[in-house]
């Protein structure tokens, strides 16, 4: 799944539509002129299809929200995305058009925007500029001509698409940027200087679903113990160990969602944490979920570990869930990416 997004501030917080990301086992994100890096969920707020991601790269540029309540019918507004990505390439495209009106979604909670700017998929979360250059809304979706030809018995005319006014996502926001603050520009931008103020900090998603197919992993002989590799993971210390618990990742790996790492940075992780809390127990509980996923060799495993943590000043235990994707390696695995969630001291 592939679609658009928008820096909403400098430390890399990101918006989007929920849909992009939704039930994504890994997501990508691209800015601009920098390096696909991998991103966190942060919120979402599901009813409005709009949710935040994060990513660990500094010194971006935020674009200027102003209220959608000021948009009205016929205003001029530019939209920007990377619409059919497989089928056009990732450079990033522009159309402008008006606002044709404002109607109530189908849920009738959330207004939208329609708008007559060209949207194809893969422009969903991308932001809806005005003539000053601020976001007033998020893209989020086309009318399916030959659906709605199927439902009606007739074409629908082109260029009816729609996007969530901002400030359906004001409360969202404020939830990771305390201190928001409206934009309020009044010099007129042309097309082009919009488009050169927001390109920068529009980004390319690409939400791994992560489909498996029917097929549940089951040891055996012939293809090796992934359980028992599981099992010694868990019984190396899971999330820390020494220099010796590198030799379970492939590198780079996705760990602890800080994007692409090496070995090296995996250990010094290890490392600080071993020094953190040198005395450590875990143990597996109950047996792996393994699915095999749509590419055969890699294996999305979810697992459930108690952990009781000491150093001098204190004790901490409870319970990490954790979700890797493995791949066969030669007689063994490799974790190419984890995900852990932990519920310490029952909170």
């Amino acid at each position: 799944m592939c679609g658009s997004g928008f820096v909403i501030q400098q430390n890399g917080y990101i918006l989007t539509n929920y849909h992009v990301i939704k039930n994504a086992t890994r997501i990508t994100i691209t800015v601009p002129g920098r390096q696909a890096v991998a991103a966190r969920l942060v919120t979402t707020d599901q009813e409005k299809d709009l949710a935040i991601l994060q990513v660990s790269l500094g010194n971006l540029t935020a674009l200027p929200i102003a209220s959608s309540e000021a948009v009205q019918v016929l205003d001029s507004v530019t939209v920007l995305g990377y619409p059919l990505p497989g089928e056009l390439g990732t450079a990033l495209s522009a159309s402008d058009g008006k606002v044709n009106a404002v109607r109530e979604g189908r849920n009738s909670s959330t207004r939208l925007f329609q708008i007559d700017a060209n949207v194809n998929p893969g422009n969903s979360g991308g932001p809806l500029l005005n003539n000053h250059g601020e976001v007033v809304g998020i893209v989020v979706a086309k009318i399916n001509s030959l659906q709605y030809a199927k439902e009606n018995g007739s074409l629908l005319p082109e260029r009816i698409n729609f996007a969530i006014p901002i400030n359906e996502a004001e409360a969202l926001i404020r939830k990771v940027i305390p201190n928001f603050m409206l934009s309020n520009r009044q010099e007129v931008l042309t097309d082009q200087q919009v488009f050169q103020s927001a390109k920068g900090s529009t980004v390319l998603i690409v939400a791994d679903q992560g489909e498996t197919s029917t097929t549940t992993y089951t040891d055996n002989e012939d293809n090796g113990s992934l359980a028992h590799f599981i099992a010694e993971f868990v019984r190396a210390g899971g999330i820390g160990s020494g220099e010796g618990q590198t030799d379970y990742y492939a590198s780079p790996c996705d760990y602890f969602e800080n994007g692409q790492c090496t070995r090296e940075s995996i250990l010094r992780e290890l490392l600080d944490y071993n020094h953190k809390w040198p005395s450590r127990e875990y143990q597996l509980l109950g047996t792996p979920l393994v699915n095999v996923t749509n590419q055969g060799d890699r294996y999305d495993v979810s697992f459930k570990v108690s952990f009781t943590l000491h150093n001098r000043a204190k004790a901490v235990s409870g319970v990490c869930y954790l979700r890797a994707q493995v791949v066969r390696h030669q007689d063994s695995f490799l974790i190419m990416a984890i995900r852990e969630k932990f519920a310490a001291d029952g909170s």
